[in-house]
Protein backbone atom coordinates (compact mmCIF):
# COMPACT_ATOMS: atom_id res chain seq x y z
CA UNK A 1 0.00 0.00 0.00
CA UNK A 2 1.68 3.41 -1.35
CA UNK A 3 2.19 5.67 2.09
CA UNK A 4 0.02 8.35 2.71
CA UNK A 5 -2.80 7.04 0.05
CA UNK A 6 -6.39 6.25 1.26
CA UNK A 7 -8.45 3.21 0.61
CA UNK A 8 -11.93 2.47 1.07
CA UNK A 9 -13.24 -1.01 0.34
CA UNK A 10 -16.92 -2.35 0.84
CA UNK A 11 -19.50 -4.31 -1.73
CA UNK A 12 -20.44 -3.52 -5.11
CA UNK A 13 -23.25 -1.86 -3.79
CA UNK A 14 -23.86 2.08 -2.56
CA UNK A 15 -24.51 2.91 0.89
CA UNK A 16 -28.54 3.99 1.56
CA UNK A 17 -29.31 7.43 0.57
CA UNK A 18 -26.13 8.05 -1.86
CA UNK A 19 -26.84 9.93 -4.83
CA UNK A 20 -24.57 10.53 -7.55
CA UNK A 21 -23.74 14.05 -8.48
CA UNK A 22 -25.43 15.21 -11.87
CA UNK A 23 -21.50 14.80 -13.64
CA UNK A 24 -21.43 11.27 -12.62
CA UNK A 25 -24.60 10.45 -13.83
CA UNK A 26 -24.09 11.20 -17.19
CA UNK A 27 -21.53 7.99 -17.58
CA UNK A 28 -24.02 5.57 -16.37
CA UNK A 29 -27.28 7.11 -17.83
CA UNK A 30 -27.88 4.31 -20.06
CA UNK A 31 -26.48 2.13 -18.45
CA UNK A 32 -28.19 -1.42 -16.97
CA UNK A 33 -28.91 -1.70 -13.58
CA UNK A 34 -25.87 -3.50 -12.54
CA UNK A 35 -23.20 -1.48 -13.92
CA UNK A 36 -25.15 1.92 -12.36
CA UNK A 37 -25.51 -0.05 -9.28
CA UNK A 38 -21.56 -0.66 -9.46
CA UNK A 39 -20.49 2.66 -10.87
CA UNK A 40 -22.60 4.51 -7.92
CA UNK A 41 -20.98 1.91 -5.02
CA UNK A 42 -17.51 3.13 -6.80
CA UNK A 43 -18.38 6.46 -6.72
CA UNK A 44 -19.11 6.39 -3.24
CA UNK A 45 -15.92 4.37 -2.22
CA UNK A 46 -13.99 7.34 -3.50
CA UNK A 47 -16.07 9.83 -1.81
CA UNK A 48 -15.10 7.62 1.61
CA UNK A 49 -11.48 7.77 0.62
CA UNK A 50 -10.99 11.56 -0.30
CA UNK A 51 -12.45 12.33 3.19
CA UNK A 52 -9.98 9.88 4.88
CA UNK A 53 -7.38 12.03 2.92
CA UNK A 54 -8.50 14.99 4.10
CA UNK A 55 -9.66 16.19 0.97
CA UNK A 56 -13.30 17.85 0.33
CA UNK A 57 -15.68 15.77 -0.97
CA UNK A 58 -16.53 17.02 -4.67
CA UNK A 59 -17.82 14.92 -8.10
CA UNK A 60 -15.73 12.47 -9.89
CA UNK A 61 -16.68 12.08 -13.32
CA UNK A 62 -16.04 9.75 -15.87
CA UNK A 63 -13.77 11.05 -19.03
CA UNK A 64 -13.85 9.69 -22.40
CA UNK A 65 -12.04 6.60 -21.73
CA UNK A 66 -14.28 5.90 -18.72
CA UNK A 67 -11.65 6.71 -15.87
CA UNK A 68 -12.52 8.55 -13.00
CA UNK A 69 -11.57 12.32 -13.64
CA UNK A 70 -10.28 13.24 -10.30
CA UNK A 71 -10.55 16.42 -8.48
CA UNK A 72 -7.58 19.14 -8.64
CA UNK A 73 -4.46 17.42 -6.88
CA UNK A 74 -5.42 13.84 -6.39
CA UNK A 75 -5.00 10.94 -8.11
CA UNK A 76 -6.58 7.58 -7.98
CA UNK A 77 -7.74 4.43 -9.12
CA UNK A 78 -11.22 2.22 -8.85
CA UNK A 79 -11.77 -1.21 -9.02
CA UNK A 80 -14.77 -3.85 -9.34
CA UNK A 81 -15.06 -7.29 -8.51
CA UNK A 82 -18.61 -9.40 -8.51
CA UNK A 83 -20.08 -7.96 -5.08
CA UNK A 84 -16.56 -6.27 -4.35
CA UNK A 85 -15.57 -2.38 -5.45
CA UNK A 86 -12.45 -0.25 -3.94
CA UNK A 87 -11.23 3.00 -4.08
CA UNK A 88 -7.76 4.18 -3.97
CA UNK A 89 -6.89 8.01 -3.94
CA UNK A 90 -3.64 10.09 -2.99
CA UNK A 91 -2.42 13.67 -2.87
CA UNK A 92 -0.55 14.06 -6.77
CA UNK A 93 2.33 16.26 -4.49
CA UNK A 94 3.22 12.42 -3.36
CA UNK A 95 2.09 10.30 -6.70
CA UNK A 96 1.69 11.18 -10.22
CA UNK A 97 -0.84 8.15 -10.52
CA UNK A 98 -2.36 5.11 -9.03
CA UNK A 99 -3.90 1.97 -10.35
CA UNK A 100 -5.82 -0.30 -8.37
CA UNK A 101 -7.58 -3.96 -9.18
CA UNK A 102 -8.89 -6.46 -7.69
CA UNK A 103 -10.29 -10.35 -8.72
CA UNK A 104 -11.31 -13.46 -7.98
CA UNK A 105 -9.11 -16.42 -8.20
CA UNK A 106 -10.29 -17.74 -11.25
CA UNK A 107 -9.05 -20.37 -13.73
CA UNK A 108 -7.52 -18.52 -16.87
CA UNK A 109 -7.96 -20.50 -19.98
CA UNK A 110 -5.38 -21.33 -22.56
CA UNK A 111 -6.32 -18.40 -24.53
CA UNK A 112 -6.78 -16.08 -22.03
CA UNK A 113 -3.35 -16.85 -20.50
CA UNK A 114 -1.52 -16.66 -23.86
CA UNK A 115 -2.74 -13.01 -24.16
CA UNK A 116 -2.43 -11.94 -20.47
CA UNK A 117 1.00 -13.81 -19.93
CA UNK A 118 4.33 -13.29 -22.12
CA UNK A 119 6.63 -16.06 -22.52
CA UNK A 120 8.69 -15.90 -19.73
CA UNK A 121 5.92 -15.56 -17.46
CA UNK A 122 4.27 -18.43 -18.94
CA UNK A 123 7.05 -20.55 -17.77
CA UNK A 124 6.83 -19.50 -14.48
CA UNK A 125 3.48 -19.28 -13.58
CA UNK A 126 2.01 -22.56 -12.02
CA UNK A 127 -1.39 -21.99 -10.87
CA UNK A 128 -4.55 -20.80 -11.55
CA UNK A 129 -3.64 -18.43 -8.41
CA UNK A 130 -0.04 -17.27 -10.05
CA UNK A 131 -2.18 -16.52 -13.19
CA UNK A 132 -5.28 -14.21 -11.96
CA UNK A 133 -2.14 -12.21 -9.86
CA UNK A 134 -0.66 -11.54 -12.83
CA UNK A 135 -3.60 -10.63 -14.46
CA UNK A 136 -4.86 -8.28 -11.77
CA UNK A 137 -1.10 -6.40 -11.86
CA UNK A 138 -1.11 -5.36 -15.23
CA UNK A 139 -4.15 -4.44 -14.94
CA UNK A 140 -3.35 -1.87 -11.60
CA UNK A 141 -0.47 -1.04 -13.94
CA UNK A 142 -2.49 -0.02 -17.10
CA UNK A 143 -4.20 2.28 -14.84
CA UNK A 144 -1.93 3.56 -13.20
CA UNK A 145 0.15 4.71 -16.36
CA UNK A 146 -3.13 5.41 -18.63
CA UNK A 147 -2.47 8.64 -17.69
CA UNK A 148 1.05 9.20 -17.94
CA UNK A 149 0.87 8.35 -21.73
CA UNK A 150 0.56 4.95 -21.35
CA UNK A 151 -2.66 4.52 -22.25
CA UNK A 152 -1.20 2.24 -25.56
CA UNK A 153 -0.06 -0.55 -23.39
CA UNK A 154 -1.33 -3.81 -23.61
CA UNK A 155 -0.59 -7.11 -21.66
CA UNK A 156 2.20 -8.19 -23.48
CA UNK A 157 4.02 -5.19 -22.89
CA UNK A 158 5.00 -5.50 -19.69
CA UNK A 159 6.41 -8.72 -18.09
CA UNK A 160 6.92 -8.81 -13.88
CA UNK A 161 8.75 -10.99 -12.57
CA UNK A 162 9.80 -10.85 -8.35
CA UNK A 163 13.08 -10.40 -7.23
CA UNK A 164 13.56 -10.43 -3.14
CA UNK A 165 10.31 -10.47 -2.40
CA UNK A 166 9.40 -7.09 -4.68
CA UNK A 167 7.62 -7.28 -7.95
CA UNK A 168 9.71 -5.95 -10.98
CA UNK A 169 7.95 -5.01 -14.57
CA UNK A 170 9.98 -4.57 -17.27
CA UNK A 171 8.81 -3.30 -20.74
CA UNK A 172 9.26 -6.03 -23.43
CA UNK A 173 9.61 -3.94 -26.43
CA UNK A 174 11.19 -0.33 -26.46
CA UNK A 175 8.39 2.08 -26.22
CA UNK A 176 6.86 -0.01 -23.54
CA UNK A 177 10.87 0.05 -21.88
CA UNK A 178 11.26 3.82 -22.10
CA UNK A 179 7.93 4.44 -20.48
CA UNK A 180 8.77 2.29 -17.61
CA UNK A 181 12.00 3.81 -16.88
CA UNK A 182 10.46 7.25 -17.14
CA UNK A 183 7.55 6.70 -14.88
CA UNK A 184 9.71 4.22 -12.27
CA UNK A 185 5.99 2.39 -11.32
CA UNK A 186 6.00 -0.07 -8.65
CA UNK A 187 4.09 -2.75 -8.45
CA UNK A 188 2.77 -4.61 -4.96
CA UNK A 189 0.20 -7.86 -4.96
CA UNK A 190 -1.26 -9.47 -2.24
CA UNK A 191 -4.04 -12.43 -2.17
CA UNK A 192 -6.63 -13.65 0.58
CA UNK A 193 -8.68 -16.77 -0.22
CA UNK A 194 -9.98 -16.12 -3.15
CA UNK A 195 -9.34 -12.72 -3.79
CA UNK A 196 -6.67 -11.43 -5.67
CA UNK A 197 -5.39 -7.49 -5.14
CA UNK A 198 -2.70 -5.00 -7.09
CA UNK A 199 -2.02 -1.56 -6.50
CA UNK A 200 0.26 0.34 -8.49
CA UNK A 201 1.78 3.55 -8.12
CA UNK A 202 4.50 6.51 -9.98
CA UNK A 203 6.01 8.55 -6.76
CA UNK A 204 6.20 12.41 -7.60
Amino acid sequence: MPHGAELALGSDSPPPGFALHTSEAVAVSRARSKRRQQFSAGRALARQALEQLGHQLSAIPAGESGAPVWPEAITGSISHCDDIAVALVGWQRQYRSLGIDVEHIQTLSPNVRALVLTDAERAAVRDDRAATLHFCAKEALYKCLAPLGGDWLDFADVSLRQHNGQWIAAGTNPPAHQLLAATQPSVALTHSGQLAAAVAWCRA
